[in-house]
C-alpha cells in the first residue's frame, strides 16, 4: 500500500471516529432532555394506577363502615357503639382517619375516610405522597314488605310500641266476630294448616303494606297449635308478624289490611292469649319506602 493510500485510510478512520463521538454526545443530550418526560409518563402510568387502586380501597372502607354503623344504629345501639364499629372497620381497611356524621333524624350514617400513601415515581416531580378520600352514606328505614311471617296479626299501635315491652299479640277480640288474630296465607282455616304455618314461617311468602290477608276463624286451640307456640317460646327466637289497620267482613269472610310489620319474642301463652316482647330487627330484601317504622328495618347504602 502506498503512503498516500495509507494516509487516506487513516483520515477516513479519524472522520468515522469523530462522527461516532459526536453521535454519542447527541444521544446523551437527547436522553437528558427527554428523561423528565419519560419519568413523567412512568409516574402517570404507575402512580395513576396506584391512585385508582387506593381510591377503590378507601371507598370500600367508607362503604363498609357506613353500612355497619347504620346497622348498629338501627338496632338501637348507642352512638359510642356506632363510633366503635366504624372506627374498627376503618382501621381494618387501612384508612388513616375518618369523620362520622348522623343525618336525617339519626336514621342515616355518613362516613368520610381518608388515606395517604407514598408514590413510586411522582416524588421525582415533587409528589412524594398523595391522599385520597371517599364518602359513603347508609340509611335505615321500616320495610314496606316482609316474608317469613307467623300467621297471627295485631293492630297497628298508635302511639308506636315500646321496645322491650311485653304485649298481648293474640287476644280474644280482633274487631270481627269469630276471629282471634290468626290469619291464613292460602285461604285454609284449618287447625292443621295453622299449626303447619306456625312451624314453617317461610310458608307465608312475601306480603306488602296495603295487602289484604284472610282471617282464620276460631281459637284453634289444638295440640299442634299449642306445641308450635310452646316451641317458639322455649327457643327465644324472634318472630315477625304483620300488623293491620283496617278489618273488613266477619266470620270466615274476615280480612285484614296490612299496615306494617313488627318483631316479637314470644314469652308466654294462655288458653286465649299469646304474649311477646317487642324487638328491633334487620331484614334483607324487604322493599324500603315511606313505610311506618315498627322496628323491622332494612339498611342500604345511599351514596
Amino acid at each position: 500500500m502506498t503512503s498516500k493510500l495509507k494516509k487516506g485510510v487513516f483520515r477516513i478512520q479519524q472522520l468515522i471516529a469523530r462522527l461516532s463521538t459526536q453521535e454519542q454526545g447527541a444521544t446523551l443530550i437527547f436522553v437528558a432532555l427527554t428523561l423528565p418526560v419519560l419519568l413523567g409518563f412512568a409516574a402517570l402510568a404507575i402512580d395513576g394506577s396506584n391512585i385508582y387502586a387506593q381510591q377503590r380501597q378507601i371507598q370500600t372502607a367508607a362503604d363498609a363502615a357506613a353500612l355497619a354503623g347504620a346497622q348498629v344504629l338501627a338496632l338501637g345501639s348507642s352512638t359510642a357503639q356506632v363510633q366503635s364499629t366504624v372506627q374498627n372497620l376503618i382501621s381494618l381497611n387501612g384508612a388513616d382517619s375518618y369523620t362520622l356524621s348522623y343525618l336525617n333524624g339519626n336514621t342515616e350514617v355518613q362516613v368520610t375516610a381518608v388515606q395517604s400513601f407514598a408514590t413510586f415515581f411522582a416524588g421525582i416531580v415533587g409528589y412524594e405522597t398523595l391522599r385520597v378520600q371517599a364518602t359513603a352514606k347508609a340509611h335505615f328505614a321500616g320495610v314496606a314488605s316482609a316474608g317469613n311471617l307467623l300467621p297471627m296479626i295485631i293492630e297497628c299501635a298508635n302511639p308506636w310500641f315500646t321496645y322491650g315491652v311485653e304485649y298481648e299479640i293474640f287476644d280474644g277480640d280482633k274487631n270481627a266476630p269469630g276471629n282471634f288474630g290468626w290469619v291464613t296465607w292460602n285461604g285454609s282455616p284449618s287447625a292443621n294448616t295453622l299449626a303447619n304455618n306456625l312451624n314453617n314461617p317461610s310458608n307465608s311468602g312475601e306480603w306488602n303494606i296495603g295487602d289484604w290477608v284472610d282471617g282464620a276463624t276460631g281459637q284453634m286451640n289444638s295440640s299442634g297449635v299449642r306445641n308450635a307456640l310452646d316451641n317458639w317460646i322455649a327457643s327465644g327466637t324472634a318472630v315477625t308478624i304483620p300488623l293491620y289497620d283496617i278489618v273488613a267482613g266477619n266470620g270466615s269472610n274476615t280480612r285484614y289490611k296490612i299496615c306494617g310489620f313488627a318483631e316479637f319474642i314470644l314469652t308466654r301463652r294462655g288458653n286465649k292469649s299469646v304474649h311477646g316482647k317487642f324487638q328491633r330487627s334487620l331484614t334483607r330484601g324487604g322493599s324500603v319506602g315511606t313505610a311506618p317504622d315498627y322496628g323491622v328495618r332494612d339498611v342500604r347504602i345511599t351514596q
